[in-house]
């Protein structure tokens, strides 16, 4: 799995399904919604999840907030669910 963490650096060539969400726990929703994302291995898509290096709330908020799951035991789940891709989008603007 490739992660791209520099949104400059993204440069896919393919065409490609993304699944677009914090995944802070992967739940039943976000099972469900990779499993949708999956379908299009078969078309011959590349599979990417596309999500938030920090929580939106801490950076609107300044306060830290809780999360289930390190960005680290997300690529982990990421990668073990075999994903082409993995994007963390800084939460900076």
């Amino acid at each position: 799995m490739r992660i791209f963490s520099d949104i400059d650096a993204i440069d896919i060539n393919a065409d490609t399904a993304i699944a677009i969400g914090k995944f802070d726990g992967i739940h039943l929703g976000h099972k469900r919604l990779f499993e949708e994302v999956f379908k299009y291995r078969d078309k011959g898509y590349k599979t990417l999840v596309f999500t938030f290096a920090s929580s939106v709330m801490e950076y609107v908020t300044g306060k830290r907030a809780p999360m289930l799951t390190t960005n680290e035991e997300r690529r982990e789940i990421c990668a073990e669910l075999k994903f082409d891709y993995l994007v963390e989008y800084p939460v900076n603007y």
